[in-house]
């Protein structure tokens, strides 16, 4: 069952949610390593968080509060960085190499892009 599931079933502050995301930390904890020694920019992340109602698509701090981590050497780790939301899908594209994207960037998150050459792509349209 994934964490969505189970937030559904049993609601934010149980003990069967609780340890589905520990199983969802746990399996990327095998990965994570690997991907880390091989370059790998890595984001995680969620699309909604989940309250104690067993739902979610409200304006409650618990609904709205989202993990999003970011791991890799072309990432600042310093705490002060907080990109907005609306720059999240232009970094990304920054990564990916995707030109004519026309999104915004966040200024702060990014201090360096991969060094592996990547083949870029060109949105059109």
């Amino acid at each position: 069952m994934n964490i969505d599931n189970a937030g559904h079933k049993s609601g934010l502050d149980s003990a069967h949610y609780r340890n589905t995301v520990r199983q969802s930390d746990g399996e990327l904890s095998k990965y994570l390593p690997g991907w880390i020694e091989a370059g790998y920019q890595i984001m995680i992340t969620s699309d909604h968080g989940m309250n104690a109602d067993k739902s979610h698509g409200g304006i409650l701090p618990e609904e709205l509060d989202i993990p999003l981590f970011f791991i890799g050497d072309c990432f600042t780790h310093q705490s002060s960085c907080a990109p907005k939301q609306t720059e999240i899908c232009g970094s990304v594209c920054e990564l990916l190499g995707i030109n004519g994207h026309a999104k915004p960037v966040s200024e702060n998150l990014m201090i360096k892009l991969p060094l592996v050459a990547k083949p870029s792509m060109t949105v059109v349209g």
